[in-house]
């Protein structure tokens, strides 16, 4: 019985001693062997550090249309394309260290698109995005860490 005891005060401690930051980012643990972008990759959520909320894709934030896009470090400069919901969106980009990048140009339409959308843009326009990487997994961190944008590999 104190055993059990023991056991249910420990993941008390654990949980009462993480953040809401440390736990979202469980699912996105990093893994430095991957060293690229490259690939396709679908928007699942965007979270809000500073008011712990998460917003998931809905009819009324997304029209029900999708972000998708794909990241190609192969090329000069390296670009990135896809669909910002009802528009394109396309640009290149540079690392600046290993697990942050800089767009160099970015190009979409606005034209009736939903604030998915806008999140999406406010994100990768920020300045230095950080992110971290798995083999299906893509958070991209912006408004100093503050928020992030999660993406699944396609």
């Amino acid at each position: 019985m104190k055993t059990r005891h023991l056991i249910l005060g420990l993941l008390f401690l654990g949980q009462s001693s993480c953040t809401y930051h440390d736990i979202s980012l469980i699912s996105y643990a990093d893994d430095p062997s991957i060293t690229s972008l490259n690939g396709t990759w679908k928007v699942v959520s965007f979270e809000n550090y500073t008011n712990n909320s998460v917003e998931y894709k809905n009819q009324t934030n997304s029209w029900g249309y999708d972000i998708v896009i794909t990241f190609d470090d192969s090329k000069t400069p390296k670009q990135f394309s896809g669909k910002n919901t009802t528009n394109d969106i396309f640009g290149g980009f540079e690392y600046v260290t290993q697990r942050q990048f800089l767009l160099l140009q970015f190009g979409t339409t606005e034209v009736g698109q939903p604030t998915w959308a806008y999140n999406f843009s406010h994100a990768m326009l920020n300045k230095g995005n950080r992110f971290i990487i798995n083999w299906t997994k893509l958070r991209i961190f912006f408004d100093n860490d503050s928020k992030s944008v999660s993406l699944e590999r396609q």
